[in-house]
């Protein structure tokens, strides 16, 4: 892609080069309520109805990004960064840019109640979330969840603001879930 046509906002993803050309997770729910939110409730669900005609859903985001390295799509929007600069090493043509507002995934972890060892299960816990549990999910390429551990690539956070999920978004998510599907169809 020329770096001339490389989008600088979500507007411009809803010029007429884009169309059929961009996919997004067919699940991508919270994502979608964010950014809704992030914009504004009601100039964010009319950003969203007419980016509606210009993608295709798929189901995952690893796929995107592999459709996006094999050319079905000039762009994936709910792809992770990560998952680009994993491919980059293998020769994959992709890179990939930001733009505002950018959705950031929380990752929880938790523990069953009727985990059959429950305290090994609190250990695990207690490791995933300290600063060495963290450096191993940094040492996969991926974006730590701790301040103090920044991710190996500097690039995944240099200038980006997240938005994360309001709490109402997971209080009505089955909700979202359905406008998303009322925008976007059942593809």
């Amino acid at each position: 892609m020329p770096k001339a046509s490389i989008p600088k906002s979500h507007a411009d993803l809803l010029k007429p080069e884009w169309k059929g050309n961009i996919g997004i997770d067919g699940r991508a729910y919270e994502w979608f309520a964010t950014v809704v939110k992030a914009m504004g409730d009601e100039k964010g669900l009319g950003y969203m109805r007419e980016l509606a005609k210009q993608v295709q859903l798929r189901n995952g985001r690893t796929i995107l990004a592999q459709l996006v390295a094999a050319g079905e799509f000039k762009g994936a929007l709910t792809a992770y960064s990560q998952t680009f600069e994993q491919m980059k090493p293998a020769g994959a043509p992709v890179d990939w840019v930001y733009l505002d507002p950018v959705f950031a995934n929380i990752h929880p972890v938790g523990l069953s109640a009727k985990a059959p060892h429950p305290n090994a299960g609190k250990l695990f816990i207690d490791f995933v979330l300290s600063k060495r549990g963290q450096e191993l999910i940094r040492g996969m390429n991926r974006i730590p969840d701790r301040t103090d551990t920044p991710p190996e690539q500097a690039r995944f956070i240099e200038g980006i603001k997240p938005a994360f999920a309001p709490t109402e978004v997971f209080e009505e998510f089955e909700r979202h879930a359905k406008v998303f599907h009322e925008i976007f169809g059942g593809r």
